[in-house]
């Protein structure tokens, strides 16, 4: 059975500059099925001087209706809460860390 879910990421970090991360993968809407492993790919662009990250959050929603809750509301189910240290693979300019 599918389970329809929008999966969320919250970043925390010191300094204005770090709000800047995002989700590479997968995209909005993804479908994921019960059981089933997803990676998620979180980015952020080229890195600002002092700054540094603390923690990222990695939460899950069901909405197998389409419609969702906003994430300022409610985070859903917590997946992983821990570093988030981004790296370089090949474009320097786009550090990212993978998250299973």
């Amino acid at each position: 059975m599918n389970l329809f879910c929008i999966l969320l990421a919250l970043v925390f970090a010191v300094g204005a500059f770090a709000q800047d991360s995002y989700i590479n993968y997968p995209f909005d809407g993804f479908s994921i099925r019960r059981g089933r492993t997803v990676d998620v790919q979180v980015a952020r662009p080229t890195p600002f001087e002092n700054v540094i990250e603390l923690v990222i959050v990695i939460a899950i929603l069901s909405c197998p209706d389409g419609n969702c809750v906003d994430p300022d509301e409610e985070l859903g189910k917590v997946l992983y809460i821990g570093k988030f240290r981004p790296r370089t693979f090949g474009d320097p300019s786009m550090p990212y860390q993978n998250f299973t």
